[in-house]
């Protein structure tokens, strides 16, 4: 899933893979979006509605978090018609 973040000083491309879920609207996240800021875009946005836990992993915490389908499918219809399959077809 791709997205784009963007404000007065800098652009990136976000990429989102969505392979590695728990279930229907819980996924693990690089852990280094909460450092480098996109985290809080993410959550601006409202795409990720909020850190529900972390998992401890080789000597990392990943963060686990909640999503908002609806509004992630405004940024990649493709990709959540995509994730849902996979997760068995869910209607969102």
């Amino acid at each position: 899933m791709r997205l784009k973040y963007q404000n007065k000083k800098e652009s990136h491309d976000i990429t989102l893979n969505l392979n590695t879920y728990i279930d229907n609207i819980h996924v693990f996240l690089d852990p280094a979006i909460e450092k480098n800021g996109i985290l809080k875009q993410l959550k601006k946005k409202r795409i990720i509605k909020e850190i529900t836990g972390y998992i401890f992993y080789n000597n990392t915490n990943i963060p686990i978090a909640t999503l908002n389908i609806g509004i992630l499918r405004k940024y990649d219809a493709i990709g959540v018609k995509k994730f849902l399959e996979n997760i068995g077809g869910m209607n969102h």
